[in-house]
Order: structure tokens, then sequence, then C-alpha cells
């Protein structure tokens, strides 16, 4: 996701990390991509290919939540995770691909998710495949593709950054994408309906990627991150009474105080997040989650921080979970033990028709029927963002560990 780690810009260390082994459950497909109000509920798991900026030392620490996320919501199987390497070589002194951090989530709940890395080459055109790219640019665009091939039952596929490794894979294997494909969950573009003059973070990465996406025909549940810049009116994005102010029914992103976020975490879940949180460069990844992060100087530092997620409504949505008011607090639910009457937050599609131009700007009208589903929720940005932050906590609480006795106080 875009910048806005303005409480860890000094951080600059970097860890070189081991490459993942292979893993893959067999599930069943249940409910159509284009009625949001279809159930999922069912014992087997939903399959998912998550493509994310995830880098180490952190572009933006939110990556690493959503990963968190997806780990712990036992509805969905995780197939692989597709590292979006959208920094040219330039950046390599600064960022890589977290492998690590994927590694020690993999060892922390006993799971084999694979991982690779997609191009570092933005798209020649919204047609490219990427076939000219290097053997080294290849990996990721050839692990989504064997996923593909490998599965009996469409899948999710999350993007989450560019959208350059899902663009050049559906170029090269258009009609495996439409047999195989449930929907793409794109959290990228504007949520406002005029053609704007200015790209959000995620498409701007590679115009041309998202364009080949947008205008692909295939399932889409949209999430636009949210033109907060403008709707602000040049207030800070951290000002949290400001944002309160913002009613933007479509814009997926809310704010969480670090408060907030790590509240009760079990030990190793708290060390994890604090790993890649402060950037830290040590090679011993599994050691590291052992030791009591909370009582150190870094805590201190991350603890007063804030923030902006953006992908956690694609996530949870796929789930067919729902945001409830319970005795804890706000808590993504599944579906099917919702108690009768209780409160629960707004969290729904629109069909929309977009349009977009050949340098990915947006506009969009409601339809009563489209393959894009566009994000439509509670517009009280003070409520959203109390609801999905105390939903977020509770979810990182709930990732499945060999050992979850020890709780942070």
């Amino acid at each position: 996701m875009g910048p806005g780690n303005r409480q860890f810009k000094g951080l600059k260390s970097i860890v070189t990390k081991g490459i993942l082994t292979a893993g893959l459950l067999n599930i069943l497909f249940l409910a159509s991509a284009q009625d949001p109000t279809a159930s999922t509920v069912n014992s087997h798991p939903i399959p998912i290919i998550h493509t994310s900026d995830l880098f180490h030392p952190p572009y933006d620490p939110d990556d690493q939540v959503d990963l968190g996320c997806l780990y712990a919501l036992p509805e969905l199987d995780v197939l692989a995770i597709i590292i979006d390497y959208h920094r040219d070589n330039s950046d390599l002194h600064m960022y890589e691909p977290a492998f690590g951090m994927i590694t020690q989530l993999n060892w922390m709940t006993g799971k084999a998710v694979p991982a690779a890395v997609g191009p570092n080459t933005k798209l020649r055109t919204p047609e490219d495949d990427g076939e000219h790219f290097s053997l080294r640019n290849q990996a990721g665009i050839k692990l989504l593709i064997d996923k593909l091939k490998s599965v009996n039952e469409p899948v999710y596929i999350s993007i989450v950054g560019s959208s350059r490794t899902v663009a050049a894979a559906f170029n090269r294997e258009p009609e495996l994408f439409r047999k195989k494909v449930r929907a793409i969950l794109l959290v990228a573009g504007y949520d406002i309906r005029e053609k704007g003059d200015k790209l959000d973070t995620n498409s701007n990465f590679d115009p041309n990627a998202f364009v080949a996406i947008m205008r692909s025909g295939l399932p889409i549940r949209w999430f636009p991150p949210g033109a907060w810049g403008k709707m602000l009116g040049g207030a800070d994005i951290y000002d949290l009474d400001a944002v309160a102010k913002v009613r933007a029914p479509h814009a997926a992103k809310f704010i969480v105080p670090h408060t907030t976020l790590f509240d009760q975490l079990p030990k190793m879940v708290h060390a994890w997040l604090m790993y890649g949180f402060t950037g830290n460069q040590r090679g011993d990844i599994i050691r590291t989650l052992h030791e009591e992060w909370y009582a150190g100087m870094w805590w201190g530092v991350v603890k007063g921080g804030l923030r902006p997620l953006s992908s956690i409504p694609a996530i949870v949505m796929a789930a067919e979970r729902k945001l409830v008011r319970t005795d804890e607090g706000w808590r993504f639910v599944p579906q099917d033990s919702v108690p009768e009457g209780a409160e629960c937050l707004k969290l729904d599609f629109i069909p929309v028709e977009v349009q977009v131009d050949d340098d990915a700007h947006t506009s969009w009208k409601p339809v009563k029927k489209s393959n894009i589903l566009l994000f439509d929720r509670e517009p009280d940005q003070g409520l959203y963002n109390k609801a999905m932050g105390e939903g977020v906590n509770g979810l990182l609480r709930d990732i499945p560990l060999e050992d979850s006795s020890q709780k942070f106080n």
C-alpha cells in the first residue's frame, strides 16, 4: 500500500529471508461471485491467492496486518502469497521481499503456504503478458498460474498493491482465469464517481496493469482505499477528529491506534508484528518470536502510532463474516453465528458500471447488474474506524498458534 509509515521513516534495515515450502489443501467452491448475498457457510474453506506489496522493512506495515488476518480466518485457505515487488532495483538497499515474515507466520501456525515475488518492471501496455521479463521476474506469475491450474474450484485473488502480477498472468491465460477465478478482490482506485486527474497509490504503481484488470470482464469486488486527501481539504490524515467527519461510504480505508491493534495479543503475535513494524534486521527470525518486545524501547515507540488499513474489508467479506457489536467490542463473526437482533455494521456491495481510460482514471455509476461490485459501507467514518479497528484486533488474537496460552497485558 501507499506511504504513510511516518513513525518509522528512519528504519532502513534489511533481512535476508529463506524460501518457503509448498502445501495445498483440497477445498470446495460454493456461491457465485456476482451475488454478494450468497451464503458461503460450509465446513470447507474458500481458496484464496493473496498478492501484496509485503516488504521488510515495511513500505507500510498495513500489509503485515492483512496477512495476519488472512491466517486468522479458517473460512479461507491461503493457497499462495505473491509479493508484489513494485519497487525498482534502486530501492533494493531499503526494501526487500518479506519472505522471513511469511516464514515466521507459517512456523507459528503450522502452515506451509508457498510464496514468490512478482515482477518489478511495469507492463508496457494493458495487454502485456510479461513474457519479456527476466527469469527472476517470472516467479510470481508462474506460481499464480500453477495454483490456478492445480485447483478444481474457483478461487479469490486479492490485489493489495499493484495489479501487475495478476494482469500479466491473465494476459497469458485468460480462459484459465475465466474458469478458475471466483472474483478479484481489488484494493486500488478512487471511490469518487467523477473521473479525476490523479491516481491512487496502488493503481499508480502500474497504471497499465490496473487498466487490464478493470477491463478484463472478470468478476471484481472493488475496494477503493479512498481519496482522503481531497476529502480532508489538506487536513492531516492522522488527525482522527478530522477523519471522523469524512463521509466516504465506498472508501475501504480506516485508521486504528496501535494501542487498539496490539491490545491483548498473544505474545508471539505481538513479537511477530513488532518484528515487521520495526524493520528488525536479525537473521534468527524464529528466536525473535520468543522475545518480550512489549517490555522494550521499541514498543514505547510503536504503541503511540496510528495505522491506516484498507484491505481488511476485502478479506473478511471474502470469508463471509459480519462485523458485530459484542460484549468484548466489535468483532468479525461468522454469519451463521450472529445472534438474533445483534447490531451489525453495514459492509456490503453495489453493482457499478466503470469507465477506465488509458491512463487508469476511473468514473462509475450504479447499475442493476455488473461484473464489478463496489464496496458500500457505514458512512460514519468515526464509527467505521472504531468498529473495524476492534474487529482487526479480535482477528489477530485468533491467529491459530501452536501455543497461544500467554497473553500480552
